[in-house]
Protein backbone atom coordinates (compact mmCIF):
# COMPACT_ATOMS: atom_id res chain seq x y z
CA UNK A 1 0.00 0.00 0.00
CA UNK A 2 1.66 3.13 -1.15
CA UNK A 3 1.80 5.85 1.68
CA UNK A 4 0.34 9.17 1.07
CA UNK A 5 2.84 12.26 1.59
CA UNK A 6 1.46 15.79 1.78
CA UNK A 7 3.27 18.80 0.64
CA UNK A 8 4.64 21.43 2.67
CA UNK A 9 1.73 23.74 1.40
CA UNK A 10 -0.98 21.19 3.00
CA UNK A 11 1.36 20.71 6.35
CA UNK A 12 1.31 24.73 6.49
CA UNK A 13 -2.33 24.97 6.00
CA UNK A 14 -3.25 22.16 8.30
CA UNK A 15 -1.17 23.91 11.15
CA UNK A 16 -2.88 27.11 10.51
CA UNK A 17 -6.59 25.25 10.59
CA UNK A 18 -6.41 23.84 13.48
CA UNK A 19 -5.12 26.04 15.69
CA UNK A 20 -7.87 28.31 14.31
CA UNK A 21 -10.60 25.51 14.90
CA UNK A 22 -9.60 25.49 18.31
CA UNK A 23 -9.67 29.17 18.80
CA UNK A 24 -12.61 29.40 17.53
CA UNK A 25 -14.26 26.48 19.26
CA UNK A 26 -13.13 28.66 23.07
CA UNK A 27 -14.10 31.73 21.59
CA UNK A 28 -18.10 30.10 20.79
CA UNK A 29 -18.11 29.07 24.20
CA UNK A 30 -17.15 32.28 25.35
CA UNK A 31 -20.16 33.45 23.79
CA UNK A 32 -22.31 31.35 24.37
CA UNK A 33 -21.44 31.61 28.61
CA UNK A 34 -21.44 35.60 27.56
CA UNK A 35 -25.05 35.52 26.04
CA UNK A 36 -26.20 33.54 28.46
CA UNK A 37 -25.26 35.28 31.60
CA UNK A 38 -26.69 38.56 29.90
CA UNK A 39 -29.60 37.10 29.39
CA UNK A 40 -30.17 35.44 32.63
CA UNK A 41 -28.83 39.11 34.73
CA UNK A 42 -31.13 40.80 32.06
CA UNK A 43 -34.59 38.91 32.56
CA UNK A 44 -33.81 39.05 36.58
CA UNK A 45 -33.67 42.92 36.40
CA UNK A 46 -36.59 43.39 34.32
CA UNK A 47 -38.48 41.02 36.89
CA UNK A 48 -38.35 44.02 39.02
CA UNK A 49 -36.93 46.78 37.19
CA UNK A 50 -38.84 48.98 34.20
CA UNK A 51 -38.23 48.00 30.77
CA UNK A 52 -36.04 51.04 29.84
CA UNK A 53 -33.43 50.24 32.91
CA UNK A 54 -33.72 46.70 31.67
CA UNK A 55 -32.45 47.70 27.96
CA UNK A 56 -29.67 50.19 29.08
CA UNK A 57 -28.66 46.91 31.35
CA UNK A 58 -28.77 44.72 28.11
CA UNK A 59 -27.11 47.50 25.83
CA UNK A 60 -24.10 47.55 28.29
CA UNK A 61 -23.54 43.71 28.25
CA UNK A 62 -23.53 43.75 24.73
CA UNK A 63 -21.13 46.12 24.54
CA UNK A 64 -18.82 44.76 26.72
CA UNK A 65 -19.81 41.72 24.99
CA UNK A 66 -18.50 42.83 21.67
CA UNK A 67 -15.46 44.53 23.42
CA UNK A 68 -14.16 41.02 24.71
CA UNK A 69 -14.94 39.68 20.80
CA UNK A 70 -12.91 42.35 19.72
CA UNK A 71 -9.86 41.48 22.20
CA UNK A 72 -10.28 37.61 21.25
CA UNK A 73 -10.21 38.06 17.97
CA UNK A 74 -7.11 40.55 18.05
CA UNK A 75 -5.54 37.37 20.37
CA UNK A 76 -6.34 35.26 17.80
CA UNK A 77 -4.61 36.72 15.01
CA UNK A 78 -1.47 36.98 17.03
CA UNK A 79 -1.46 34.00 18.15
CA UNK A 80 -1.85 32.36 14.55
CA UNK A 81 0.70 34.50 13.42
CA UNK A 82 3.68 33.70 15.71
CA UNK A 83 2.85 29.84 14.90
CA UNK A 84 2.98 30.76 11.09
CA UNK A 85 6.57 32.56 12.00
CA UNK A 86 7.32 29.25 14.15
CA UNK A 87 6.18 26.32 11.93
CA UNK A 88 7.55 28.58 8.62
CA UNK A 89 10.62 28.90 10.43
CA UNK A 90 10.96 25.01 11.15
CA UNK A 91 9.50 23.81 8.14
CA UNK A 92 11.81 25.98 5.50
CA UNK A 93 14.61 27.78 7.32
CA UNK A 94 16.15 25.33 8.86
CA UNK A 95 15.90 23.13 6.10
CA UNK A 96 16.85 25.56 3.63
CA UNK A 97 19.89 26.03 6.23
CA UNK A 98 20.88 22.29 5.55
CA UNK A 99 21.60 23.25 1.61
CA UNK A 100 23.68 26.43 2.80
CA UNK A 101 25.94 23.97 5.00
CA UNK A 102 26.34 21.36 2.34
CA UNK A 103 27.10 23.53 0.05
CA UNK A 104 29.65 24.94 1.89
CA UNK A 105 31.03 21.79 2.19
CA UNK A 106 31.35 21.12 -1.55
CA UNK A 107 33.12 24.04 -2.65
CA UNK A 108 35.93 22.53 -0.86
CA UNK A 109 36.01 19.38 -2.77
CA UNK A 110 33.77 17.55 0.15
CA UNK A 111 31.78 15.75 -2.82
CA UNK A 112 30.70 13.02 -0.25
CA UNK A 113 28.35 15.84 1.41
CA UNK A 114 24.70 15.31 1.13
CA UNK A 115 21.46 16.80 2.28
CA UNK A 116 18.84 14.95 4.43
CA UNK A 117 16.21 14.37 2.54
CA UNK A 118 13.44 14.26 5.84
CA UNK A 119 9.96 14.60 4.47
CA UNK A 120 8.86 13.59 1.22
CA UNK A 121 7.69 17.25 0.19
CA UNK A 122 8.63 19.90 -2.20
CA UNK A 123 11.65 20.46 -0.41
CA UNK A 124 12.61 17.22 0.31
CA UNK A 125 12.25 16.42 -3.68
CA UNK A 126 14.61 19.57 -3.72
CA UNK A 127 16.81 17.92 -1.39
CA UNK A 128 17.08 14.24 -3.61
CA UNK A 129 17.71 16.44 -6.79
CA UNK A 130 20.58 17.80 -5.24
CA UNK A 131 21.93 14.81 -3.99
CA UNK A 132 21.65 13.46 -7.08
CA UNK A 133 23.58 16.48 -8.49
CA UNK A 134 26.23 15.57 -5.84
CA UNK A 135 26.54 12.01 -7.12
CA UNK A 136 26.73 13.47 -10.87
CA UNK A 137 29.89 15.49 -9.63
CA UNK A 138 31.51 12.94 -7.80
CA UNK A 139 31.48 10.35 -10.64
CA UNK A 140 32.73 13.30 -12.81
CA UNK A 141 35.55 13.69 -10.78
CA UNK A 142 36.21 9.67 -10.23
CA UNK A 143 36.22 9.66 -14.11
CA UNK A 144 38.44 12.65 -14.45
CA UNK A 145 40.53 10.83 -12.32
CA UNK A 146 40.94 7.63 -13.91
CA UNK A 147 41.18 9.53 -17.37
CA UNK A 148 44.42 11.38 -15.86
CA UNK A 149 45.84 7.97 -14.37
CA UNK A 150 45.20 6.80 -18.22
CA UNK A 151 47.15 9.27 -19.31
CA UNK A 152 50.16 9.50 -17.18
CA UNK A 153 50.47 5.81 -17.95
CA UNK A 154 50.26 6.53 -21.98
CA UNK A 155 52.65 9.24 -21.21
CA UNK A 156 55.01 6.83 -19.87
CA UNK A 157 54.99 4.27 -22.55
CA UNK A 158 55.42 6.61 -25.06
CA UNK A 159 58.58 7.97 -23.47
CA UNK A 160 59.62 4.54 -23.49
CA UNK A 161 59.06 3.73 -27.15
CA UNK A 162 60.81 7.18 -27.76
CA UNK A 163 63.62 5.73 -25.76
CA UNK A 164 63.68 2.21 -27.40
CA UNK A 165 63.06 4.26 -31.10
CA UNK A 166 66.14 6.23 -30.34
CA UNK A 167 68.50 3.60 -29.22
CA UNK A 168 67.35 1.25 -32.47
CA UNK A 169 68.34 4.43 -34.78
CA UNK A 170 72.04 4.63 -33.03
CA UNK A 171 72.20 1.21 -33.96
CA UNK A 172 70.68 1.30 -37.11
CA UNK A 173 73.53 4.32 -37.88
CA UNK A 174 76.45 2.90 -36.52
CA UNK A 175 78.13 -0.34 -35.81
CA UNK A 176 80.35 0.72 -33.05
CA UNK A 177 79.63 -0.74 -29.63
CA UNK A 178 80.98 1.71 -27.74
CA UNK A 179 78.89 4.84 -29.47
CA UNK A 180 75.66 2.39 -29.42
CA UNK A 181 76.11 2.01 -25.40
CA UNK A 182 77.03 5.72 -24.86
CA UNK A 183 74.23 6.47 -26.65
CA UNK A 184 71.52 4.00 -25.04
CA UNK A 185 72.89 5.39 -21.73
CA UNK A 186 71.80 8.87 -22.13
CA UNK A 187 68.51 8.02 -23.44
CA UNK A 188 68.16 5.67 -20.16
CA UNK A 189 69.02 8.28 -18.11
CA UNK A 190 67.44 10.67 -19.64
CA UNK A 191 64.19 8.20 -19.52
CA UNK A 192 64.89 7.91 -15.87
CA UNK A 193 65.52 11.52 -14.82
CA UNK A 194 68.91 10.77 -13.56
CA UNK A 195 72.07 12.55 -13.44
CA UNK A 196 74.87 9.78 -13.82
CA UNK A 197 74.97 5.80 -15.05
CA UNK A 198 77.39 3.29 -16.79
CA UNK A 199 77.54 0.25 -18.28
CA UNK A 200 79.50 -2.65 -17.52
CA UNK A 201 80.29 -5.38 -20.10
CA UNK A 202 81.61 -8.98 -19.03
Amino acid sequence: MRRRHYGLGAKITLGLLIPLAVVMAGTSYLRYLSYRSALVQGLKFMGTATSEAAQDYLDAQLTAYIHSRLLISIGSVVVIVVMTQIMMSRLVTNRLRQFLDVIQRIKPGDLGARVEVGAHDEIGELAEAFNQMADGLREKERLEQKVKEHAEELQRQAEKLATLNAIATTVSQSLNLKEVLHSALDEVLELMQLRAGWVVLR
